[in-house]
């Protein structure tokens, strides 16, 4: 008499395990604030930060017309607030009226158009992971 197969393999159990790790890290992977910055001015922005939540991260240059974006996994408290210089020697800081603490996620757009604060829109939650 032979043993009855059993529905899973040990095979198959691992491969589902790794599945569901998989899948874990991806989820924890989008925890924070994407933070996307469109420049609609005439000049391009640079050396773009991203300051939120006790942290910050830095998108570079974006030239006019075009946008960046970061994950940002917030820390503490805090605005959002964008610093760049956009051609002149000063760097200037634009905030965004959009308010992050620990355990946000989620997404802020944020429209800069000449050194102004032109539109922003956030979509944001609080998360679990």
């Amino acid at each position: 008499m032979h043993p009855k197969k059993l529905p899973f393999t040990l095979a198959g159990v691992a491969l589902l395990a790794l599945l569901l790790i998989a899948h874990a890290a991806v989820a924890v992977g989008q925890r924070g604030v994407l933070v996307v910055v469109k420049n609609s001015g005439s000049r391009p922005m640079s050396n773009v930060l991203v300051i939120l939540g006790g942290k910050q991260i830095a998108l570079g240059d974006i030239a006019a017309g075009a946008s960046a974006r970061g994950r940002v996994v917030p820390v503490a408290d805090s605005d959002v607030a964008i610093s760049f210089a956009d051609g002149t020697a000063a760097t200037q800081v634009v905030r965004v009226d959009t308010y992050v603490t620990n355990g946000i996620k989620g997404k802020v757009d944020a429209d800069v158009a000449d050194g102004q604060l032109k539109g922003s829109k956030a979509d944001l939650s609080v998360s679990i992971l």
